[in-house]
């Protein structure tokens, strides 16, 4: 922070309080800087400053906003927490009972079906109802499957897809470092 005896003057943008107080030189040199006549806080226009040419951007910086990019896209990766993780694993295996459940009800729905069917002393209607049991059985059987296997799926995606991100913004990182010879 400089030393100044130049007055604070308000920075002529819709910030209020001590935000608007600031050295005219200073933000000129921040206009400068940052290439913008933009209030970074409340989005408008610094209507009393004359537009000036931005300062070319070295190497370094460059280098260095490339790494707050990416240094943002990494903070914004969310793995799954712990709680969801667990609630997603009880999930699955509760869909995995149920489905192992509805698995030997359809098998002795069909045993069922079969003995029923084979039996020349059953009558059309015994035979329909077992029939349509075991088709009900057996639907349910093959809705607790899929809903398993995509709920498993779903879980896979997720966790592959935050992985596969973190590594591709640690590498573009490693990339940026290495070409400036920073340690990361």
């Amino acid at each position: 922070m400089r030393l100044s005896r130049e007055p604070v003057k308000t920075a002529d943008c819709h910030c209020k309080g001590y935000l608007d107080a600031i050295h005219r030189s200073c933000l000129l040199e921040w206009i400068r800087y940052k290439g913008t006549k933009v209030c970074e806080v409340c989005a408008s226009e610094f209507s009393s400053v004359p537009t000036c040419t931005p300062r070319p951007v070295t190497t370094d910086e460059r280098r260095q906003q490339e790494l707050e990019v990416l240094f943002r896209q990494y903070a914004r990766l969310r793995p799954l927490s712990r709680k969801k993780r667990g609630c997603v694993a009880s999930l699955l295996l509760f869909l995995v009972v149920i489905t192992g459940v509805s698995g030997m009800l359809t098998v002795n729905t069909d045993r069922h079906f079969r003995a029923v069917s084979s039996n020349p002393w059953s009558t059309m209607e015994s035979v329909n109802q077992s029939y349509i049991v075991f088709s009900i059985c057996l639907s349910f059987l093959l809705f607790c499957s899929a809903l398993t296997f995509g709920t498993l799926l779903t879980w896979c995606t997720i966790e592959t897809t935050y992985h596969f991100q973190r590594q591709r913004v640690w590498r573009r990182a490693i990339e940026i470092a290495a070409s400036h010879h920073i340690a990361p």
